[in-house]
């Protein structure tokens, strides 16, 4: 029970019950931690910030009292100006879905290059392998060692993603989550889709805190071929398209021309083909219109 002195108010009743809470789910995450023997300031520091204290309600009226606040734009990708026109740039969840081998990491290491001209970028890739990646992106950078350091200096790699919240608490947003690939994220064998459901809402909550999220999908193999780009071209759970801000389906014209189709954007009124990629090299793509 809790002994609180006759002048409390309802509020500062629910600021405690709320604070009680948080301090019960600090100690059971420091419990489990200390039953494992590892450390992880992580899921401590998610839940404290996203703490928030019980306070009096405002109207909307009210909070436009002082004027509206910014409006959300994109991060630009310098590489890539017809995208940026046509989508907004690099804003909320991005989800892009291809076939195998259509260049689905190649766009996206693009893409973190030119966000991470701006802001930090977080990759989390389960397809290549550093050393892969760091001769890919030395092609990138043209056997220049020492731009391909200055322009990877914002952008840091994992291999894995059992440390997403202690990362995010040395990268503070704004910043970019790239995942590659969803399909790839760890899950019981049993109830793999469940679990990549689970891990698109915990992406998904990113945003709220001021992430910006790219995620790499796979499509079913029943879907191999198929040149019409649809919502539920992503594979396992619908819940990818109904989380992200812009859908896009990369689909092969040719073994040297990628075509970007937007099939769902929550922003704008857009959808359809919006940029012919070619590769300019192994490891980069230019816009042809």
């Amino acid at each position: 029970a809790l002994a609180l002195p006759p002048s409390t108010t309802g509020t500062a009743i629910l600021v405690q019950l709320a604070e009680r809470r948080l301090l019960l789910d600090v100690m059971n995450t420091a419990a489990a931690q200390l039953s494992s023997g590892k450390l992880d300031l992580g899921p401590i520091d998610t839940l404290l910030s996203d703490y928030s204290a019980p306070g009096v309600m405002k109207s909307m009226s009210d909070m436009f009292a002082k004027g509206l606040p910014p409006e959300p734009t994109g991060i630009p990708l310098k590489s890539l100006p017809g995208l940026t026109s046509s989508i907004g740039g690099m804003h909320g969840i991005w989800a892009i879905a291809g076939e195998p081998k259509v260049g689905k990491s190649t766009l996206a290491w693009q893409l973190a290059l030119d966000v991470g001209q701006t802001i930090p970028v977080v990759y989390y890739d389960f397809e290549n392998g550093f050393a892969t990646i760091a001769h890919r992106l030395k092609e990138v950078f043209g056997n220049d060692v020492d731009r391909l350091r200055r322009g990877t200096e914002r952008i840091y790699y994992r291999d894995s993603i059992r440390s997403l919240d202690s990362d995010l608490s040395h990268v503070a947003p704004p910043a970019l989550v790239v995942v590659d690939s969803l399909q790839k994220l760890p899950a019981s064998v049993e109830f793999h889709r469940e679990g990549i459901v689970k891990w698109v809402h915990r992406l998904e909550a990113l945003k709220k805190r001021g992430y910006s999220v790219l995620e790499i999908s796979e499509i079913s193999r029943a879907n191999y071929g198929d040149v019409r780009p649809f919502v539920g071209i992503f594979k396992e759970t619908g819940e990818i398209e109904y989380s992200a801000d812009v859908g896009a389906q990369m689909t092969r014209f040719s073994d040297n021309e990628t075509h970007f189709h937007i099939v769902a954007h929550r922003h704008r009124n857009v959808s359809g083909r919006v940029a012919v990629l070619q590769r300019h090299h192994s490891w980069w793509f230019r816009e042809t219109q």
